[in-house]
């Protein structure tokens, strides 16, 4: 009695959960409706922000000038939204793009300033509150003399509070190996000069500036190790030629002056004041102190980086734009995500009825708690992150149908239903957090070492994780368990585990093989087939080649709407060949804005007067500027860079996991064969290529892992007090890809009907997303089954040596020697039993015949009665 209150305790409690996540996630809490979706901040495509553009100030910059300034902006653009679009337009103005803002006015102020970093003696810095600091920055000449003396006088009492200050955070010299290069260290803002603490507000005289952070060639925050043998979180600077020369001065003076301390101040804030060490003569040092994480450090060496702009900026426009592709591609996208939803529950329940039933109620907080989460955590959502939620709820059950399928198999050994539960839990733990992990280890180094979609995807991609393992291992069992102590425990609730016939997969691995090489080999053929084409080997869009900018202003009795919109694309498609077009109004105003690809003069002039013929518009309502991708080389590198580590990092965990090398390579090439056969897809259909690409390649990366981690979970299990001969191998193979075979189609059929949904309810840009997945999704169904298991039989096996193959061969044949010895000597024993028992049933029946005479003479005549 007791056990069934606790289960309906805890039913009672997940649905309330359920109720209170959903209900905050729909409508929200108070008044502001808190916690609700439709407060999540979502992009550009979805709903506008804030479009500014800026002009480089006094001669043309130098194409590396503003390739840097672009940098630069981006990395301040990101600090109010990871989808922050920067592009350069013409050869002398930026136009940054900044989804989830209303008002110009919030980011106008710090965003397109000058913002100059310099490194200041802190004994020549003086406090200042944030708008003393701002006037003394635009002081006259005048003023400056002024105050001179004051100035004199806080130098010589900074000097004395210098020399009576303890210094606690000293550090050594660097070592003789390390050069010449020197090592200060940042000491904790208590023990800092009160008017130089880190994050205080201060001013500085122009004369006393050392150098600035266009002096600085590269800062980066890393680990090293200390002489000590302790491991370090430090600060690397590197200074250009004039750099070194001032700063090698500057830090002789600070060394003998009882190693004071050099002030690192970004737009008037002190970022950081560390001790100098010793004379820092080759332009490199290294900034080292309480730094907890090399993450701390390179929020240090982050802020030097981009403190400073390589061309000085003005604004010349800002202007609130709505979205690019209109309120219909969400609601269509809330559309396939429901439907989807709805395909993905029916099939649970179906094919595994109770249980299917408990992840159902599962799911539902999954997605509750998800869309709480990217509320809390202010995540910018663009279309590509709405379908890549969508794609998280057909993956969410991934972990159950690992579940599922153990539960089923030990139904079928004869356990209990409860027994069961219990079991199948405990034996798909390893497989669920091995594969989940690995797919972690890639968020978190896409986070890492990524920038803008880059990093916001991992973000999305690294909750989802987080919270299906929740609701797979502690909801969906609190679920199962209760309704199993209040009665649900029947066997036909939850299905037996059929014993699924073992396919040969490993002896047809010459087939496989030769499918996947086929696809590898058109992929390369493709890429460069339409190198001479079209002049890439994949087609570049917006966000990677750049375009032009159109601003079309329409007379006042047209009215811009999705209709409008619907046919100007049409028009730039047709009479202007345009692969790419997005569109967006301009707030308040007439105004369209329009991104295309590159057109031709006679295509712009096609385009012109088609606008001019339907819409009566003139040349001077249309304007249009060149414009970059973008999608930096910085930025591409970044994802490049973070996919390799990414692979690396995952190869060495499996490898770790599974003591096994071959595991882990045969992981790893699987995953670039799946990322192959969707470059492949690219390179034949011609999609654009722009940010949802970068989504869809890292979508693969983290998602393609998991079903090859759970075969590989199995052939680890079916190998124990295995041989490991060929032969024997091949038998693992088979059998295990044969048990997880039910497994490896469900979780991708699921995943497969909400991309499914997607294309058929969503607009053109969720299916130039979702159609890519699903060709990704059917890849790595393929390899997992087809692939991965008979790679690593054929690399294992390669990897015994011909000893150990004679040893593994001498050691069968003794054991089947011992074998045969053995039934031999049961056959003798079942002979010498059948003879003795024939013996006995014939001492028997003489027995028998024997006494049956005696009997009859011994039997009372009836006459003689």
């Amino acid at each position: 009695m007791r056990n069934k209150k606790v289960g309906v305790f805890a039913i009672l409690v997940i649905l309330v959960l359920i109720g209170a996540l959903g209900y905050g996630a729909i409508v929200g809490y108070g008044k502001d409706h808190n916690l609700s979706a439709k407060n999540i901040i979502l992009g550009l495509d979805l709903n506008g922000g804030v479009s500014i553009s800026y002009e480089a100030v006094g001669d043309k910059p130098t194409e590396t000038e503003m390739k840097d300034t672009i940098s630069k902006m981006q990395r301040r653009a990101e600090v109010y939204s990871t989808e922050a679009s920067v592009v350069q337009e013409g050869d002398n103005r930026i136009v940054i793009d900044i989804p989830g803002v209303d008002n110009a006015e919030e980011v106008l102020a710090t965003l397109g300033k000058e913002g100059e970093l310099v490194f200041v003696m802190a004994e020549d810095v003086k406090s200042a509150d944030a708008t003393t600091a701002t006037e003394e920055t635009e002081d006259t000449a005048s003023e400056d003399e002024a105050t001179e003396a004051d100035a004199d006088s806080d130098k010589k009492d900074k000097k004395d509070k210098d020399k009576d200050k303890d210094k606690d955070a000293s550090s050594e010299e660097s070592s003789e190996e390390a050069g010449s290069e020197e090592t200060t260290s940042e000491e904790a803002t208590e023990d800092a000069p009160a008017d130089t603490s880190e994050g205080s507000k201060v001013s500085y005289d122009e004369d006393d500036i050392i150098c600035t952070g266009a002096n600085v060639v590269s800062a980066q925050g890393e680990a090293i190790q200390s002489e000590t043998g302790a491991r370090e979180y430090v600060v690397s600077l590197e200074f250009d030629e004039e750099g070194t020369e001032k700063f090698a001065a500057a830090s002789k003076e600070a060394y003998q002056n009882n190693r004071a301390a050099i002030s690192i101040i970004y737009d008037h804030e002190v970022l950081s004041s560390p001790h100098v060490q010793s004379e820092i003569t080759d332009g490199k040092c290294q900034i080292s102190g309480n730094f907890k994480t090399v993450q701390e450090a390179e929020e240090l060496a982050s802020g030097i980086r981009i403190g400073a702009l390589p061309v000085e900026l003005k604004e010349v426009e800002s202007k609130v734009v709505d979205a690019q592709l209109g309120q219909g591609a969400l609601e269509t996208g809330v559309k396939a995500g429901i439907v989807g939803f709805i395909i993905v529950v029916v099939f649970m329940i179906v094919f595994y009825r109770i249980p299917g039933f408990a992840s159902s109620i599962a799911l539902c907080m999954f997605l509750a708690i998800y869309l709480v989460l990217l509320n809390l955590l202010n995540v910018t959502l663009t279309l590509p992150g709405i379908a890549g939620v969508i794609l998280n709820i057909g993956m969410a059950v991934d972990a159950n149908v690992v579940i599922f399928s153990r539960i089923r198999e030990e139904l079928a050994d004869g356990k209990t239903v409860s027994s069961a539960i219990k079991q199948g839990f405990s034996k798909a733990l390893s497989a669920i957090l091995d594969g989940n992990i690995t797919t972690l280890i890639a968020a978190l180094v896409l986070y890492l070492r990524g920038s803008g979609t880059v990093k916001g995807f991992a973000v999305t991609l690294a909750i989802g994780i987080l919270i299906s393992m929740f609701t797979a291992l502690v909801v969906t069992r609190l679920l199962l368990n209760a309704l199993c102590v209040l009665g649900v425990n029947n066997v036909k609730f939850f299905g037996v585990q059929k014993n699924d016939k073992s396919f040969d997969f490993v002896s047809k691995r010459g087939i496989f093989f030769g499918i996947s090489g086929a696809m590898i080999l058109a992929c390369i053929v493709m890429l460069f087939v339409n190198k001479s084409s079209i002049g890439g080997i994949l087609n570049f869009g917006l966000e990677f080649q750049g375009g032009t900018s159109y601003k079309v202003t329409f007379n006042d009795d047209i009215e811009i709407n999705d209709d409008l919109k619907k046919d100007i694309e049409d028009i730039f498609r047709k009479e202007g060949n345009a692969k790419q077009v997005l569109l967006s109004k301009v707030r308040d105003s007439n105004t369209l804005q329009i991104q295309s690809s590159v057109l031709s003069e006679k295509e712009r002039n096609a385009v012109t007067d088609k606008l001019a013929s339907d819409y009566k518009v003139t040349t001077d309502d249309v304007s249009y500027e060149s414009i970059s991708g973008s999608i930096s080389h910085e930025m591409r590198t970044n994802a490049i860079v973070a996919v390799i580590l990414a692979a690396i990092f995952m190869l060495i965990y499996i490898f770790l996991r599974f003591k096994d090398f071959m595991f882990a390579s045969s992981a790893v090439l699987a995953l670039l064969h799946d990322i192959i056969v969707v470059l492949l897809l690219y390179a034949v259909s011609r999609i654009a290529v722009g940010n949802t690409f970068i989504a869809v390649m890292l979508t693969i990366l983290g998602y393609s892992i998991n079903s090859t981690i759970v075969i590989f979970d199995r052939v680890r299990e079916n190998l124990k007090g295995v041989r490991r001969s060929p032969e024997k191998l091949k038998e693992v193979v088979n059998k295990s890809i044969s048990n997880t075979l039910s497994r490896s189609i469900n979780t991708n059929l699921t995943t497969f009907f909400m991309l499914l949904a997607l294309c058929v309810f969503g607009v053109s840009t969720i299916r130039e997303f979702a159609i890519p997945l699903m060709v990704g999704v059917l890849a790595g169904t393929y390899s997992s089954i087809f692939v991965t298991g008979p790679l690593w039989y054929t690399l294992k096996v390669a990897g015994i040596s011909k000893k150990e193959l004679e040893k593994e061969a001498a050691a069968a044949a003794k054991e089947e020697a011992q074998a045969q010895a053995k039934a031999k000597k049961a056959q003798k024993k079942i002979e010498a039993a059948e003879k003795a028992a024939e013996n006995a049933a014939e001492n028997v029946t003489e027995e028998a015949t024997e006494a049956a005479p005696k009997k009859a003479n011994n039997q009372p005549s009836n006459n003689n009665q």
